[in-house]
């Protein structure tokens, strides 16, 4: 899990970064913008479904050692993390389907 999370940090600094970049080139209707967004956007989603399916292994292999008391509090975190994840997924597929949009292409032919 330590791994995983390192390895998280340091993809999300990169994808600010592209971002931020990615932003600014749809200012500015560039083609090449809306494509790093298609691809951030397939990118967030794959990167998505990993993080919930990370919380899902970490948190039932960790359940072999918890209480009945404590029970609760760790089913809560597993239901947590997987609606946050499911939740997170709402902007990179809204931004697929609004960059794949016929005028959004259009738009973007510089």
């Amino acid at each position: 899990m330590i791994a995983y999370l390192l390895i998280a940090y340091i993809v999300s600094l990169i994808i600010s970064i592209i971002l931020i970049v990615t932003g600014i080139g749809l200012l500015n209707l560039r083609r090449w913008a809306r494509l790093w967004a298609c691809g951030y956007a397939w990118f967030a989603i794959i990167w998505g479904i990993i993080g919930v399916v990370v919380n899902i292994v970490s948190i039932t292999s960790d359940l072999h050692g918890v209480s009945h008391e404590n029970m609760p509090a760790v089913i809560g975190g597993a239901v947590g993390g997987m609606c946050g994840g499911i939740v997170g997924l709402v902007y990179p597929i809204l931004l697929l389907i609004f960059m794949t949009r016929p005028n959004v292409i259009e738009a973007c032919q510089k």
